[in-house]
């Protein structure tokens, strides 16, 4: 993947997993972006050599859970 395009791929990932967020912990979507980006699950993801982009959005949400503690079916 060219670097050029990374932001753009970052950006619909990241939609993606806030909007499960907010959706299990019932937040605003503000909220739910504030707690993705303080993440360390967004930290390596928005590290384009971690390549975790290729984890579904799915994925990344159950890691997010997962460093919380959390379990979310």
């Amino acid at each position: 993947m060219t670097s050029e395009a990374y932001p753009t791929i970052l950006a619909m990932i990241t939609k993606k997993v806030v909007a499960q967020i907010a959706e299990a912990e019932q937040l605003t979507i503000f909220k739910a972006i504030e707690m993705f980006y303080q993440s360390k699950t967004y930290r390596l993801l928005a590290d384009e050599k971690t390549k975790l982009w290729w984890f579904s959005p799915e994925m990344l949400f159950t890691e997010f859970c997962l460093e919380k503690g959390e379990q979310h079916v």
